[in-house]
């Protein structure tokens, strides 16, 4: 395998590595997850009887139907709400609205990947046995067959590894998609015996990193290792510290791959490694990787990275590619029907719809049935029909609420009147920061409405203005002034502008 050499001092230096591992606790989706559970086996009967007796595929959940998967799926991930929110106050409506950002649809593209996974982590596992742990296993075979009654040691393992891809413009839904399916498999297992054998060893079943911005194979690799400081209390980062080139990483994870049994190694937007002037280095690590039959990989990433991955997957020499799954940027209309009305099953305006059948036409055809741009939508929906003292949503105010907000970004409207996929993708990022942008702005009116309907008016105008240019002069940063005036005078409008100074005195940034 190519070996890059020492790398610039300020790459290796900063943390970008710290960045590459998807942290559970800090994802909204995979939160949800127990990172580390003791094991527990199933009845061999749900495997195929070449699996009956393997503890790393015991150790997974049963494979079942769709149907069963879907309804586990469904009730996992439905948002909370109902009608009662309506008669919330209106600062909590306001801050319901967020409720919209985690409404999750299924779709089959959901259901083909579960499907695939459970067929490559068991395909991953077959014939992989923890030696150290299980060796005792094989010396009652061994001792069996040595009496006469032969079996086999130990079954072969598995000839190579599998890989999925995951591939669609951003927006499309598709790491959210990897991360539901992957929430419905536990992240590692412990285990400690099997079938009356004392067995202690870890199975990591799978791990999600991104792929850096910058492309670097070092990065990565350092990323993959940290992952397994984090979640395993390793300490590989610091082994590794005085390596020179990529090449020893490689070999490190690898190694690390190997030892704690892990079955799936998901990377993230993959499409960063297709600029990357080391995209040869990355994509040689995953060819190893696949040829020497380590783990199943799923690759997620934009279109941009289908050629290079497909073309590098057809040249390895015994990589079993199980499949490719298309996340198209605007689904098929039932999908699209699925979310949109899920999307408005979040209302918080005092009266239902007079027709949501309506409402639900009209968010697909203003969000062109992209679920990023339908939330967007929605949430503007909200923002304004609160805003605006709207009794219920209607078409018009959708429409209304979707022209003030998208017509910000130059193009979008036009791009998702089009439907053009290309101006989309680069549009989402900036409808995004926009709608910030729009929260924050309505967020900051309603405190102008609360302190001007305060009694003194003109006094706590005069406190704030003072309070903040004492602030500045005494060396507060400008933001923390502002919100600390703020909230005090919010609180109690008749305070003083001494009393409101001292109390800013003591809690003085950096006071204790």
């Amino acid at each position: 395998m190519k070996k890059s050499g020492a790398r610039g001092a300020a790459s290796r230096d900063d943390d970008a590595y710290k960045q590459v591992p998807v942290k559970p606790g800090d994802d909204l989706i995979l939160s949800r997850q127990c990172p580390s559970v003791e094991a527990l086996y199933h009845d061999g009967s749900l495997e195929l009887p070449e699996n009956a007796n393997n503890a790393l595929i015991l150790a997974l959940p049963p494979f079942e139907s769709q149907e069963r998967f879907a309804k586990a799926m469904t009730v996992s991930f439905a948002v909370p709400h109902s009608d009662d929110a309506r008669k919330l106050p209106a600062s909590l409506r306001l801050l319901g609205i967020e409720r919209i950002s985690r409404v999750l649809a299924l779709t089959d593209a959901h259901l083909q990947l579960l499907d695939w996974i459970h067929i490559s982590l068991r395909h991953r596992y077959r014939g992989l046995v923890p030696r150290r742990s299980l060796g005792n296993i094989a010396q009652r075979n061994y001792r069996e067959t040595q009496r006469g009654r032969t079996k086999a040691i130990f079954t072969p393992d598995s000839a190579h590894a599998d890989s999925i891809f995951v591939l669609g413009i951003s927006g499309a839904g598709k790491t959210t998609a990897v991360k539901m399916v992957l929430s419905m498999f536990p992240m590692i297992i412990q285990h400690t015996e099997f079938r009356g054998v004392r067995a202690h060893f870890t199975q990591v079943v799978w791990m999600m990193v991104s792929c850096p911005p910058n492309g670097s194979v070092y990065t990565l690799m350092k990323g993959i290792l940290h992952w397994f400081d984090e979640n395993l209390g390793t300490h590989y980062v610091e082994e590794i510290r005085s390596r020179s080139n990529t090449g020893d990483l490689i070999m490190a994870v690898i190694d690390k791959l190997k030892m704690h049994h892990v079955g799936m190694l998901v990377i993230d937007e993959i499409q960063f490694a297709v600029k990357s002037a080391e995209r040869a280095d990355l994509m040689g690590f995953i060819t190893s990787l696949l040829n020497d039959g380590q783990c199943l990989f799923v690759l997620v990433g934009t279109p941009d990275a289908g050629e290079l991955i497909e073309g590098t997957i057809r040249n390895l020499r015994r990589v079993g590619s199980r499949a490719y799954i298309p996340f198209e940027h605007f689904p098929a209309p039932a999908d699209a029907k699925r979310l949109a009305n899920s999307i408005v099953a979040i209302d918080f305006l005092p009266e239902k719809p007079d027709n949501l059948e309506e409402i639900v036409k009209t968010l697909i055809e203003v969000g062109a049935g992209s679920p990023a741009f339908m939330k967007l939508a929605w949430e503007h929906t909200q923002y304004m029909g609160e805003r605006a003292a709207e009794s219920k949503v209607t078409p018009a105010l959708v429409r209304a609420a979707v022209k003030q907000a998208f017509s910000l970004v130059k193009g979008l409207l036009e791009a998702l009147r089009k439907k053009d996929m290309v101006a989309l993708d680069s549009y989402r990022d900036m409808a995004v920061e926009q709608m910030n942008t729009i929260r924050k702005k309505i967020a900051m009116d309603r405190k102008r409405r609360n302190m001007k309907i305060a009694p003194r008016v003109d006094e706590v105008s005069e406190n704030f203005s003072k309070c903040v240019a004492v602030l500045l002069n005494v060396g507060w940063p400008e933001t923390q002034a502002e919100e600390f005036a703020r909230a005090k005078l919010m609180s109690d409008p008749t305070i003083t502008v001494e009393g409101l100074l001292r109390l800013a005195l003591e809690g003085k940034p950096g006071n204790t």
